[in-house]
């Protein structure tokens, strides 16, 4: 894992040295040896950490708008074996969760939460992030100024614990 240097400025958490997620995402396409070989990829690049993503495509989506949903989401049933081989590499392992049911199951596998920009106006969902008691990430790539205050504001009055601001760009391809 990364070197673990920090300041605080206003009682706001800095990261002073930079720390690698590896984006498992979606990317395995459904197939758990695709899952463990992207993490086994994070490692030998050297990332300090890779991330999933958990929720129900039922919940996400409208009926018949993606044909192909069900292959997105990392099962919960993957997480403990994904866990240790991320912890078998010393990379932390986290995972996006973006439904409320979710939450309890996948905190019990994962060192870290983050909430995506695209949930970034679910109030309730950052809450319950935060009282796992699980270090809380937030994605803002996709949200306003004040659309970010507010998830910041609703997340440190729910005491986040090790409270990260990630501003992810969500144009794909990203230009370069």
């Amino acid at each position: 894992m990364g070197v673990d240097r920090v300041c605080v400025v206003y009682g706001i958490r800095l990261a002073m040295i930079p720390k690698f997620i590896g984006e498992i995402g979606s990317n395995h396409g459904g197939d758990l040896t695709r899952a463990r070989r992207l993490i086994e990829a994070a490692a030998g690049a050297g990332f300090d950490a890779v991330k999933v993503q958990c929720f129900d495509p039922d919940k996400m989506f409208r009926p018949g708008t993606v044909t192909t949903a069900k292959h997105f989401p990392c099962p919960v049933g993957w997480l403990p074996e994904l866990a240790e081989l991320s912890h078998s590499f010393g990379m932390e392992f986290g995972a996006t969760v973006c439904n409320l049911e979710m939450i309890e199951a996948v905190a019990k596998h994962c060192d870290y939460l983050k909430v995506g920009s695209y949930e970034l106006l679910c109030h309730d969902l950052i809450r319950a992030c935060c009282q796992t008691d699980k270090p809380f990430r937030l994605s803002t790539g996709m949200a306003t100024l004040a659309e970010i205050q507010s998830a910041f504001d609703i997340a440190q009055n729910a005491w986040a614990n090790d409270l990260i601001l990630f501003h992810c760009v969500s144009i794909y391809p990203c230009p370069i």
